[in-house]
């Protein structure tokens, strides 16, 4: 029986050691301000002095007993539910923050210190969708989104103690941090689609229309070759432990994964950028290591030459066929040099249709510039993500590893048409700075996004059935034309319409699906659909949005946990623990 001490005090993060049981391989000690935890305390620096954290001479104040080494989860104060695996995997790197009670016992209580707030922190404005009349409007155009950084943004402030900024909290994004179990055909196409329908919990008389996509996870592409190249910021404003030590650790994850064939080059940039590591096989992983212990922060920063370089030693190395990619980390504060954000941009969507993509890391807080790197990552034909702790970036760079970097589908775009005999209006959740015209849909010049081996995305409607009164914004009845007439089979909901290309294809494909009618109570309705009302219903009630103003942190976390399911890593746990959270934050 392995006992798990857990220390605590107001102010700090639990620290956990367990006996017997090792923690951590030698190759990648855990640093926090340049001390190795040798004692196997695993933690995230909050405030705990420095001397008695790297010492290991705290006091333990609760002691907890488990018959089992595979575990499992937890939450202690502030922190998130951490996971950690031992047994098989006992040398792998493993979360923080993890405290594991007996069976019945109740989870340690220890309160967080609130983080102190910053007005340097960026986030574009999002104006929310309106609700739209099926009959001047039955086409909702949109790229997809697998970006998460959203998700992880909004749990640091709230372990902070604080509300996140309205504006951080994109709803797609929150939604789409979560796997979800589509049975999926994909005999025709890498992707599939699946609906599902149900009255809605947020307004009486509606109903939630739940669109899911998900991808194939193609052997040939998941064993290709990759040709990484890790844009590192280096700068005066990454010397903080939640950002360049953060970030060693997380590569380190990385590492791990790749195979023999695969190569790594770093790029560094601040004052100026320079070439760490040429492209080197991940085989020889201590040169690798070494480069990665080298780095320090220092300086300004000018992101635009080093992304510059990145793409330079990219295309050097270029595998036909394989993952081509530039992994960009940074807290996005681009403050030095005649780069423009614009040119920037044009930079890298220039380099996507060279099929070099980019995946964007985000780290820190105080100064950190997101809306610099959502839009990076957008024209770059990449993927968006932000490190907030180990266990972010296990997710990130290992379960989540072929989703990242193995792209199988490009320029995703979903077309939905709503049957006007069934359907007053409509509301698009979330997806504001995705929207696209409908005559998008069949351009093959209109960028759109990506979606990784393994991806699932989804996205969520409230209708308004026909004949319901919803009060819309009026406009006169037009002299030359007339209402968008019904026609077709009248028991059609909507049809989803889907259009990609191929990784290596300039030309896009298009398939469709129909949804039929049901009147299907909620709390009977498909599990995935709930969950995703769920992590949308926390997502919108923390922006303030009026259509959840009937649903309290209660209700919201009583659906999360009556559809959590399958949660083999703890992330649907995560979100109960976050939404447990907002409602002690949010008063």
């Amino acid at each position: 029986m392995n006992w798990i001490k857990v220390f605590g005090f107001t102010g700090a993060a639990a620290l956990v050691t367990i006996t017997g049981v090792k923690l951590f391989n030698q190759e990648s000690p855990v640093l926090y301000k340049n001390k190795v935890h040798s004692e196997g305390i695993i933690s995230e620096d909050r405030g705990i002095p420095e001397g008695p954290r790297a010492k290991g001479q705290m006091k333990p104040s609760k002691a907890y007993r488990t018959k089992k080494k595979k575990l499992v989860s937890g939450s202690v104060g502030g922190g998130s539910a951490r996971r950690a695996q031992f047994g098989n995997r006992a040398s792998s790197i493993v979360a923080d923050e993890i405290a594991i009670p007996s069976p019945g016992s109740p989870y340690p209580s220890v309160p967080v210190e609130k983080s102190k707030k910053s007005n340097r922190e960026a986030y574009d404005k999002i104006d929310v969708n309106p609700y739209v009349s099926v009959s001047e409007s039955p086409l909702s155009t949109f790229s997809v989104d697998v970006d998460t950084a959203s998700y992880s943004n909004m749990r640091r402030f709230l372990e902070g103690g604080n509300l996140p900024p309205k504006d951080s909290i994109r709803v797609e994004e929150i939604v789409n941090y979560f796997h979800y179990d589509y049975k999926m055909d994909y005999s025709k196409h890498p992707i599939g689609i699946d609906l599902a329908l149900s009255q809605s919990p947020w307004t009486e008389g509606r109903k939630i229309i739940r669109i899911g996509l998900q991808t194939d996870l193609p052997k040939d592409l998941v064993k290709a070759h990759k040709n990484l190249v890790f844009l590192l910021d280096v700068s005066g404003s990454m010397n903080d432990y939640k950002k360049l030590p953060l970030l060693k650790e997380s590569l380190k994850i990385l590492l791990k994964k790749l195979g023999e064939k695969d190569t790594i080059s770093i790029v560094v940039y601040a004052g100026a950028s320079g070439v760490v590591l040429e492209p080197t096989p991940a085989s020889e992983r201590l040169k690798i290591l070494k480069a990665l212990e080298g780095l320090n922060a220092g300086g300004s920063t000018n992101g635009g030459a080093g992304i510059e370089v990145a793409y330079k030693l990219a295309k050097q190395g270029f595998i036909k066929n394989g993952v081509n990619r530039v992994i960009l980390a940074t807290d996005g504060d681009f403050n030095v040099g005649a780069t423009s954000q614009s040119s920037l941009i044009d930079l890298v969507e220039e380099k996507a249709r060279d099929d070099i993509f980019l995946t964007v890391v985000g780290l820190g807080m105080g100064n950190y510039q997101d809306s610099m790197l959502e839009k990076l990552s957008n024209r770059g034909n990449g993927n968006y993500a932000y490190i907030d702790s180990i266990f972010e970036a296990n997710k990130l760079f290992n379960t989540d590893l072929e989703k990242n970097l193995v792209t199988v589908a490009k320029d995703v775009k979903v077309q939905v048409e709503f049957n006007p005999s069934k359907v007053e209006a409509y509301r698009l959740i979330g997806y504001e700075n995705r929207k696209l015209a409908a005559r998008d849909f069949n351009d093959d010049k209109k960028d759109a996004g990506e979606m990784g081996a393994g991806h699932s995305v989804t996205a969520l409607y409230e209708i308004v059935p026909k004949g319901q009164k919803i009060e819309l914004p009026k406009i006169d009845k037009l002299k030359y034309g007339t209402e968008v007439e019904a026609k077709g089979n009248s028991e059609d909901l909507l049809t989803v319409k889907v259009r990609y290309k191929k990784p290596a294809e300039t030309k896009s494909l298009k398939f469709e699906k129909v949804l039929t009618d049901a009147n299907i109570k909620f709390d009977k309705s498909n599990q995935e659909l709930r969950f995703a009302t769920a992590a949308a219903s926390l997502a919108l009630k923390l922006r303030g949005d009026k259509l959840v103003k009937n649903l309290s942190y209660r209700d919201i976390e009583s659906i999360a946990k009556d559809a959590r399911g399958s949660d083999i890593h703890g992330y649907r746990d995560d979100l109960i623990h976050l939404i447990q959270l907002s409602k002690s934050v949010d008063k």
